[in-house]
């Protein structure tokens, strides 16, 4: 379980932002455009959010259950509310 914070990006990392940071404003610009979504645009959204997630490492708030809360917002991976699987011991 690495709940460190990561503050340094390489190259890669910087040019995987840089490509999220296009894919959202390509298609703030199409819907400015032609006031209409299309589901290219919400899967490149998704690939590129994927991609931020894992190299960052953020993770869901822990629900009161116990479970992970997937309908919050997600939290760094040091947030004393970060959900992390556990296995039985």
């Amino acid at each position: 379980m690495n709940k460190q914070i990561k503050t340094e990006l390489t190259r890669d990392e910087l040019e995987k932002l840089l490509h999220l940071y296009n894919r959202i404003e390509d298609t703030v610009e199409e819907i400015r455009d032609s006031f209409d979504v299309r589901i290219s645009h919400l899967k490149a959204l998704e690939g590129a959010t994927d991609t931020i997630r894992n190299m960052f490492n953020f993770r869901p708030p822990a629900h009161e259950t116990g479970g992970p809360n997937h309908y919050e917002d997600r939290v760094l991976p040091d947030d004393v509310n970060a959900w992390y699987y556990e296995e039985d011991e």
